[in-house]
């Protein structure tokens, strides 16, 4: 992990916490698969 980014939740299941690592590129991103909500 490289990064932890706070942002304002946009829904009532989101905490606004976003993690990130070095390899994460924008086309990575890109690709809604590559996301995964965990609880």
């Amino acid at each position: 992990m490289k990064r932890c980014i706070k942002d304002q939740p946009v829904n009532a299941i989101d905490n606004g916490w976003s993690f990130l690592s070095e390899i994460d590129t924008d086309e990575y991103f890109a690709d809604a698969l590559n996301m995964s909500i965990c609880d």
